[in-house]
């Protein structure tokens, strides 16, 4: 401030007395005029910036709030296999674990694992055919799930899966929209069947060696028996 004096202000101006001070500005009218309207202009573009930036955040935070509002309350679907080791057979799982109902569901593959599709014509002679999951009726048939819900399709037996299988991948989206229908959303399916085989070989090899056990002491027991 003690600059801008400096090189506004006559020299010696900073040493007036008052009387001499007010004197001069009776004869710089003008002059004061001038700096005090551009201070005044310097000072209100500051106000505005500052609060156009104060507004800007302001949007920012509100729009991130809604964001985060809409992130925790809507629906979310995911596909996924599941294997159950125990009773030997395997599921296309598909669950909603959001906090909405999922509509206008959808499924769109680029690679697909296969199953056998029984089926019986006319005659109640069954027929048994292999398709892509892809063109699976039941999966078309899915339309809303509510949260917390899952829609299972059996695949099939689990050693007959992996056999059929074996090398393949399940690899695409699903799509889906919330109940207002205007919030369309994507979640995207990556499964590699290799991964099952070798869990499913983990615990076939689990197995073997409970059943093993299990002989053990039967004939364990036998030899008790016998003395």
């Amino acid at each position: 401030m003690i600059m801008l004096l400096d090189l506004l202000l006559p020299e010696g101006l900073v040493w007036m007395s008052f009387d001499e001070f007010v004197e001069w500005c009776d004869h710089h009218e003008g002059f004061i005029v001038g700096i005090s309207t551009l201070l005044y202009v310097l000072f209100t573009v500051v106000v505005i910036v500052q609060t156009k930036r104060a507004a800007r955040d302001s949007r920012l935070a509100i729009k991130e709030m809604q964001a985060s509002r809409e992130a925790e309350f809507r629906p979310q679907v995911f596909f996924d296999l599941t294997f159950n080791y125990n009773q030997g057979t395997v599921f296309a799982n598909i669950e909603n674990k959001g906090r909405m109902t999922a509509h206008d569901i959808s499924f769109k593959f680029s690679e697909s694992v296969s199953l056998i599709d029984v089926s019986h014509d006319d005659n109640g002679n069954r027929k048994e055919k292999e398709i892509a999951l892809a063109e699976a009726r039941w999966l078309k048939n899915l339309n809303s799930l509510i949260p917390g819900r899952s829609f299972k399709i059996f695949l099939g037996v689990t050693g007959s899966f992996l056999k059929l299988n074996r090398g393949k991948r399940q690899l695409g989206f699903v799509e889906y929209r919330d109940p207002t229908g205007k919030n369309l959303y994507r979640e995207p399916i990556d499964i590699e069947v290799e991964d099952y085989v070798e869990m499913a070989q983990l615990r076939e090899s689990d197995m073997q060696d409970l059943i093993r056990s299990i002989k053990d002491i039967e004939r364990a027991l036998q030899q008790i028996a016998r003395r």
